[in-house]
Order: C-alpha cells, then sequence, then structure tokens
C-alpha cells in the first residue's frame, strides 16, 4: 500500500529519514543528519515536529546555526534554498523509491 505523503501534519517515514541522514550537509558538505523545518509555518507551532515531508540534511554545526539564527537568515547566508533542495530530494527518493511517495 502507498501512503499518500502530502501535507499531513505529523507524517512519519523512517526510510526517508535514513535517506535524508545518509546525505552531505547542504552547506559544507560534511556528514549530515535529517533537519526538519517548517513547523510554524504549516501551523503546527513552536515545539512541534515539522512532519517528514519537510527535511534538509545539515551537519551539527549548520543544524544549530539553523535552530539559532533560524532557516532564512541561514539560506540567505550560505546561499541555499531548503524548498529546492528538499524538492530535489523528494524527486530522487520516488525515483530510488525509497518510500511510497503519490502527490
Amino acid at each position: 500500500m502507498i501512503r499518500k505523503f502530502g501535507n499531513e501534519p505529523g507524517f512519519r517515514d523512517k526510510a526517508y529519514l535514513a535517506f535524508v541522514s545518509g546525505k552531505p550537509c547542504l552547506v559544507c558538505g560534511r556528514p549530515g543528519q535529517a533537519h526538519h523545518y517548517g513547523s510554524q509555518s504549516d501551523g503546527r507551532g513552536v515545539g512541534h515536529k515539522a512532519s517528514d515531508q519537510k527535511l534538509v540534511p545539515l551537519c551539527v554545526d549548520h543544524h544549530r546555526e539553523v535552530e539559532k539564527l533560524g532557516r532564512k537568515n541561514c539560506e540567505q547566508t550560505h546561499g541555499i534554498d531548503f524548498d529546492a533542495n528538499n524538492e530535489r530530494l523528494h524527486e530522487l527518493a520516488k525515483e530510488k523509491k525509497i518510500y511510497g511517495f503519490d502527490k
């Protein structure tokens, strides 16, 4: 069964989480970890993790930087776009059949 991977609040997918965690940091290329982003923008509020739909790989240092300075500041400082990178990861995951993705 293919699970819909849309705007479901709290959607979790361990295989996709591991896939993103295995990618290099968007900023520096060091080993990354999955960074959830967007919880406030999708109406869940502070203290609620965004769904696994919104993940980008960041090293520990850049993960901390985003938490401290905010997503937009880090995107501007480093010339990266979380949403564009997230979309590329979704497409790659679909090609590799990492999880059931139905948009």
